[in-house]
């Protein structure tokens, strides 16, 4: 083969590697296919890259987004095909925007804040197949004993103050440096969306802290703003045995 014929192979081999869906395992492929959105006669694998491409403007965005997506299927149990995964019937969006759904209204509710860990974590969109029953399975979850619809929650939505006006759900961790996995379905009252309709992302930290205080606990809510950059997502399902090291 020509030196040229060679060289140019090559290019399209490495070009190939960097596109999203390459850089998921072959195990994460096999969980995250049948939960892809608009399949249509698409593979999965230009689905998927169709998705991630979206909502990502350039190379270190896209690379946040997919170690998102494989973030999130290791915390939900993609792999072992959890009940909570189970319930998760397609993923909708992955916008690498500072980890807030496109077109939501966070922006205005933190006042326009900069968020520190912009380009560095993504919003998951999902549609679960009944909310009461993916609500169920998150808190049944025996590594997350996911919080739902708590009283301070509920305390919030009372005074007007909450920025989750229906449900609201948020893992279990350790400490309230955890990155805290939260889903909430604010658009339900939407065409289009609905109650079925959920915003995923990691908070920096934790208002549900195993081995905090209340105050903690109190202390972790009120530092929610930015959420987590993936990168200490990871280390913390490295640490709590939901990802390979």
């Amino acid at each position: 083969m020509p030196l040229v014929s060679r060289y140019s192979a090559w290019i399209k081999m490495v070009l190939r590697s960097k596109r999203p869906w390459n850089q998921l395992s072959t195990d994460e492929q096999s969980a995250l296919a049948p939960k892809l959105a608009g399949l249509g006669n698409a593979t999965a694998a230009d689905a998927f890259n169709k998705v991630i491409n979206a909502g990502a403007s350039d190379a270190i965005r896209v690379t946040a987004s997919v170690q998102t997506v494989k973030c999130y299927i290791a915390q939900s149990g993609g792999l072992e095909n959890s009940e909570t995964w189970q319930q998760i019937k397609e993923i909708t969006e992955v916008n690498s925007n500072g980890g807030y759904p496109r077109g939501a209204d966070m922006g205005e509710i933190i006042g326009n804040a900069v968020d520190p860990f912009e380009n560095q974590t993504s919003c998951i969109q999902v549609r679960v197949n009944d909310k009461d029953e993916f609500l169920k399975a998150l808190a049944n979850d025996p590594k997350n004993a996911f919080q739902v619809d708590s009283l301070g929650d509920e305390a919030m939505k009372t005074i007007g103050a909450s920025w989750h006006p229906f449900n609201n759900a948020r893992a279990a961790t350790d400490y309230r440096s955890d990155p805290q996995m939260h889903y909430s379905n604010d658009w339900s009252d939407k065409d289009g969306y609905g109650p079925h309709y959920f915003f995923f992302h990691w908070d920096h930290t934790s208002s549900n802290g195993r081995m905090s205080t209340w105050l903690g606990d109190v202390r972790g809510g009120m530092a929610h703003g930015p959420c987590a950059p993936v990168s200490a997502v990871m280390e913390y399902l490295k640490r709590t045995g939901q990802m390979r090291k």
